[in-house]
């Protein structure tokens, strides 16, 4: 009798493995079909409170996943992309790190609600329950909207990874209507948030040709800058003092220019070797202030 209850418990013991066995294939199966991730996109609207709005969702959870559009508010700023394609590999969730082979967004804009007066404070913490790697960022347009006035930075291209302290940024290119940049950056991800950084900005233009070279270093609260430029046949020291997280993040500056040739930004001017340093301050009432 013992035998017969035990041959019977293993064969419902069976049954029942191969029952949550064929469970979890169809699970797996269905979240990977297009409806499971619209029904996600949805879940995702609701928990936001209705601050997250995601229109024309389509793809897998388990590949490339292509949205038409994305908004996003809190309470200063409004976030929207427009044509945002994610290509990742869900299984490095396994082992990590989370590997994010593309993520493209055609625009993204990003509007100012309320025009605030106090730095923004320090993040709590920037620490991720993961690790992750992305090759490829690029976001074709990206707009900054304050007011009445916007700022466009186009072809934005860089590779950003997260280890077990600090995030690592390569910038491969912005285009602005300043120049071209280039360069790289680390930041920790626990207080005070040590950065160190390096970039590259030139433009190639006949009639402004430039180039500057500079070295950041400090904590999110202050950076300090210093850089060398190139421009009108002449050379430049740049030192500079940053908060980052302030409403005008540039304290003070200094640049100490040689051999500025005045005949270099317009031929219509005489040449010369020009020599100045110039101190330049914010000030809350009146704009700017500077010495020469």
């Amino acid at each position: 009798m013992s035998a017969l209850f035990a041959k019977k418990s293993f064969v419902y013991l069976l049954r029942t493995l191969l029952g949550l066995l064929v469970l979890a294939i169809l699970t797996v199966l269905l979240l990977g079909t297009e409806s499971a991730l619209r029904w996600s996109a949805g879940q995702a609207e609701r928990w936001s409170g209705g601050r997250l709005i995601l229109t024309d969702v389509r793809g897998s959870l388990y590949g490339q996943v292509r949205i038409a559009a994305l908004s996003y508010q809190d309470g200063d700023y409004r976030y929207e992309a427009k044509q945002t394609l994610l290509d990742w590999s869900p299984q490095s969730l396994l082992v990590q790190p989370v590997k994010i082979n593309k993520l493209a967004v055609q625009e993204l804009r990003i509007t100012e609600l309320k025009p605030g007066v106090e730095a923004t404070p320090l993040p709590v913490s920037l620490r991720l329950p993961v690790t992750f790697s992305a090759p490829s960022l690029t976001v074709a347009r990206l707009v900054f909207k304050r007011g009445n006035a916007e700022q466009v930075l186009n072809g934005i291209e860089f590779a950003l990874d997260k280890d077990a302290a600090r995030y690592r940024m390569r910038l491969n290119k912005i285009v602005s209507a300043w120049g071209s940049v280039q360069g790289e950056m680390t930041l920790a991800d626990t207080r005070p948030y040590a950065v160190q950084a390096r970039f590259v900005l030139q433009s190639e233009s006949r009639q402004q040709a430039y180039r500057i070279a500079a070295d950041v270093g400090g904590t999110l609260s202050q950076l300090m800058l210093d850089g060398k430029a190139t421009a009108w046949g002449g050379k430049a020291d740049i030192h500079a003092k940053l908060l980052p997280l302030a409403r005008v993040p540039l304290v003070e500056a200094r640049i100490e220019a040689a051999g500025v040739n005045p005949a270099s930004l317009r031929p219509d001017l005489p040449q010369a070797e020009l020599s100045a340093v110039f101190v330049l301050k914010p000030q809350r009432a009146q704009g700017w202030q500077g010495s020469v």
